[in-house]
């Protein structure tokens, strides 16, 4: 919901709340005798700034204390991200062979932000590939995603991953994990929670290319311990 929209709603309820609780505090008839008495007063331009001046002091002060942002925003959830709106889209493995004949592999997976608003994002990934783990094996970051945009979320490069040589196993295979929370940027209310294994297996690489080239293969990718929340 748009800023301007959520200004009106508080406004309203603001106003509601108080009349409400003029009126049953029977304060009608008392605000009524003191503005007659604030209208004779030949200072009454001053008291009136006076008691505008207060009264704006303890709306602010009484709306701090009570948390009323934090706790409309609980009861009113706000451009909250709708359920499983951060999906899974695909998964790129980008597989390096150097002259020296050593092999280096690289992991991201790519999710849709299917909200119409930005979002604030925090995420966890942990991986590995033919048993092999990076150097630093759990990344997290936070980050920014557009609405309606895609956003590759890259892991650690593992190095000099040895290729499995089993017959009939596929030459690499490996997974990732990533676990993501996720609200409105303008919000930190209304978290959901994304998360899943999503792994791949294949034989690029049986067959020997120079190193540098660059091909596309066949590759299985498959998702499994989903959360969404």
């Amino acid at each position: 919901m748009e800023g301007w929209v959520l200004k009106l709603v508080i406004a309203i309820v603001t106003g509601a709340i108080a009349r409400g609780v003029i009126l049953l505090l029977g304060l009608d008839a008392k605000i009524a005798r003191i503005l007659r008495t604030v209208k004779a007063s030949p200072n009454s331009t001053a008291i009136a700034w006076i008691l505008s001046g207060a009264i704006g002091v303890v709306g602010v002060i009484g709306w701090e204390m009570l948390s009323v942002s934090e706790r409309l925003d609980a009861v009113l959830p706000f451009n909250r991200p709708g359920y499983g709106s951060l999906p899974f889209k695909d998964m790129i493995v980008s597989i390096e062979r150097h002259p020296s004949g050593k092999t280096d592999i690289q992991m991201s997976v790519e999710l849709k932000n299917t909200n119409d608003f930005m979002l604030r994002y925090n995420a966890l990934l942990i991986g590995r590939v033919n048993g092999k783990l990076p150097n630093g094996p759990i990344l997290t970051f936070e980050g920014y995603l557009p609405a309606n945009e895609m956003r590759y979320m890259m892991y650690n490069k593992i190095f000099d991953v040895p290729p499995q040589t089993a017959p009939g196993s596929p030459v690499y295979e490996g997974y990732i994990d990533y676990d993501v929370t996720y609200s409105a940027a303008s919000s930190s209310r209304g978290i959901r929670h994304t998360a899943r294994r999503a792994s791949f297996s294949t034989f690029q690489g049986a067959q020997k290319h120079a190193a540098g080239t660059r091909i596309q293969d066949k590759m299985m990718v498959r998702l499994t311990n989903e959360i969404e929340e």
